[in-house]
């Protein structure tokens, strides 16, 4: 039982999904491979009229206004080179 972490968050009151979180970042990975090399551009994936979001949004069921995550919301905005350099 102490070995399987969703059962122990549960134990403990606590969302094993980080309220949400995961979901978000399972979506940001998805479109991130669509462009791992350049990203869409810095401060452009999370704005009010991006389609990437927008898709975002529209899986996890609600407007998701960040990746909820530093690093994740850099990658999705630089691509990997921009993370490497």
């Amino acid at each position: 039982w102490l070995t399987d972490t969703a059962e122990v968050l549960r134990a403990l009151g606590k969302d094993p999904s980080l309220t949400s979180r995961t979901d978000i970042w399972d979506a940001v990975m998805r479109r991130l491979a669509e462009r791992p090399m350049t990203g869409y551009g810095y401060a452009a994936f999370w704005g009010k009229d991006s389609v990437p979001a927008d898709t975002i949004r529209a899986e996890t069921g609600w407007i998701v206004p960040s990746a909820h995550h530093g690093w994740l919301d850099l990658l999705v905005q630089i691509g990997w080179p921009g993370m490497v350099f």
